[in-house]
């Protein structure tokens, strides 16, 4: 039987390729379109103003995670009082940060996509929005 196929298959032109193909193509196209069209609606969103705010925040929450771990560092190695000095610049970078997201939400139109100050981006296979700054590979 699979010699019988064989042979009907080099003798007859199914076009299952060219069929195929074209679904292929069709899919790519919406796609690419998808891509693009979430890229013009972040684009639209951004201002420099909500770009610089949200940097802040981003830096304020690196800053929080680094003192956190030189005040754990501190702390096992003896020096309470540094310790608890570098909590409470913890604490003051926290309100910093809690009054630049506040800052960041005002700023910001309320007809938008984001509910968080992340910033997005969409990703160049499938369009669906991601982190900007995570650390995923696709």
């Amino acid at each position: 039987m699979r010699n019988d196929f064989e042979k009907a298959s080099l003798e007859k032109d199914f076009g299952i390729e060219q069929e195929v193909l074209g679904f292929i193509k069709d899919f790519i196209n919406k796609n690419d379109k998808k891509v693009a069209a979430n890229k013009k609606r972040l684009e639209a969103e951004e201002t420099p103003e909500l770009e610089s705010k949200a940097k802040e925040i981003h830096d304020l929450g690196v800053q929080i995670g680094e003192k956190l771990a030189k005040a754990e560092s501190l702390g096992s190695e003896g020096d309470v009082d540094g310790s608890l000095a570098m909590t409470a610049e913890v604490e003051q970078l926290k309100k910093k940060k809690k009054e630049a997201e506040e800052a960041y939400h005002a700023l910001r139109p309320q007809s938008t996509l984001r509910t968080s100050t992340q910033r997005l981006r969409p990703c160049e296979i499938c369009g669906a929005f991601l982190g900007m700054h995570d650390k995923d590979t696709v």
